[in-house]
């Protein structure tokens, strides 16, 4: 997929040995496989630069997720590098969908495998493992439980493949059939104009700022998203060409310029809908879960404004605080790991207020240790007096405590 001018290309590079280099700092710990962030075009106004290391592999993804925090000195890698992609990171779905196909490449083992039960894992919301694992089978990957998939053969097109086997867009289907009226594997030229004026344009348009599809932009869609070379040459659509521009973000649910900021946005907080985020250490159900700090870092970077802390007493002789899902035999966290991560990653997307959520189950003297770390950690971030009006940005609003 070809990145468009001005837009993020991301390269995955898959390393033994590399410091990855970012406008947030974080602390230096050694990681056995780092993504590495390139500009599609050069931004030499952002040239502070400071080395980051990251606590666990996935949580590089924090770097895929992000589009203005990471920038790459190609000096500081030692490369060794087995296979390399570009990406294209954008607002529809079959980004989305590579995303995920991303992250599973680095959920590895420890020989560097893609274990089958983590992409079962994947798909794990109303799907059975035994689908996942008809379904890889029938694209030539191993499909056992206990089974490890090559990296090099997990490629993006069988994931693809892999996501509409497991989650078929039926409506789509359905579409597919009435326009070609069941007679046909797919759509001609003049049967997707016709489809693009009567059905997915919207009759209010000027159709003189907006004019009615004609063969020329009609044919310029199917060259975009037709990935089969015979269907391009003959101006047709298949299915899955059809597939791919519905979830472009041609077609997106929203107006993408009303994506940037465009209100009013020197009113009291209380007057703004805010990008909140429940449960956010979770990385997956509720029950029995996975709680990670990387979580954290990937809400504040894709713009989220409040977060929530779920504290409890820490066991131990140390008796650290720590984040969970109580009484949910959820996986815990510390508490200061959360707060570095804030610290780090709160106003690199946004210069807006943070809103930290306490959820607060500790005693006295785990809450004492608590504040101590917000009050040190975060120093001048931390809201501790009324503002005057007009200085309403850069801080960390503490606190909601329950």
């Amino acid at each position: 997929m070809k990145p468009r001018s001005g837009e993020w290309a991301v390269t995955i590079n898959f390393l033994q040995e590399a410091a990855i280099t970012s406008l947030s700092s974080g602390s230096s710990v050694k990681c056995d496989l780092y993504v590495a962030g390139r500009f599609a075009q050069d931004h030499p106004q952002q040239q502070d630069e400071q080395r980051l290391r990251l606590d666990q592999p996935d949580e590089a993804v924090s770097l895929l997720l992000n589009v203005e925090c990471a920038a790459v000195s190609h000096n500081s890698f030692g490369l060794n590098r087995t296979s390399e992609y570009k990406i294209d990171v954008s607002s529809d779905l079959v980004s989305l969908v590579l995303t995920f196909w991303m992250r599973l490449g680095f959920l590895t083992d420890a020989r560097g495998k893609v274990p089958v039960k983590v992409v079962a894992r994947t798909f794990a919301s109303g799907k059975t493992e035994k689908l996942v694992h008809q379904c890889l089978l029938e694209l030539g990957l191993p499909s056992e439980k206990n089974d490890v998939i090559e990296p090099l053969d997990f490629t993006f097109d069988k994931f693809y493949v892999l996501y509409h086997k497991l989650c078929p867009r039926n409506d789509i289907e359905e579409l597919f059939q009435a326009i070609t009226q069941g007679k046909a594997d797919s759509i001609n030229i003049d049967q997707f104009i016709l489809f693009l004026n009567e059905k997915q344009r919207d009759p209010r348009l000027n159709e003189i700022l907006y004019p009615l599809y004609d063969e020329k932009r009609a044919a310029e869609i199917i060259v975009t998203y037709e990935q089969d070379e015979n269907a391009r040459n003959e101006k047709k659509l298949t299915k899955d060409g059809l597939i791919r521009y519905l979830m472009s973000d041609e077609n997106a649910p929203v107006f993408l310029d009303r994506l940037d900021f465009y209100m009013d946005m020197d009113q009291p907080m209380a007057h703004y809908y805010i990008n909140s985020s429940h449960n956010t250490y979770l990385s997956g159900r509720q029950f029995g879960g996975r709680s990670s700090v990387e979580m954290y870092r990937q809400v504040l970077l894709a713009g989220c404004r409040c977060v929530e802390l779920d504290c409890w007493d820490g066991r131990g002789d140390d008796e650290e605080p720590i984040i969970t899902h109580g009484k949910a035999m959820c996986t815990d966290i510390l508490f200061k790991d959360v707060i570095y991560a804030l610290r780090d990653t709160a106003f690199v997307t946004s210069d807006y207020p943070v809103v930290l959520s306490f959820e607060n189950h500790c005693c006295k003297a785990q809450q004492y240790k608590m504040a101590k770390y917000c009050n040190d950690i975060l120093g001048d971030l931390l809201l501790k007096e009324p503002l005057p009006d007009s200085q309403v940005s850069h801080w960390l609003l503490c606190l909601i405590a329950r």
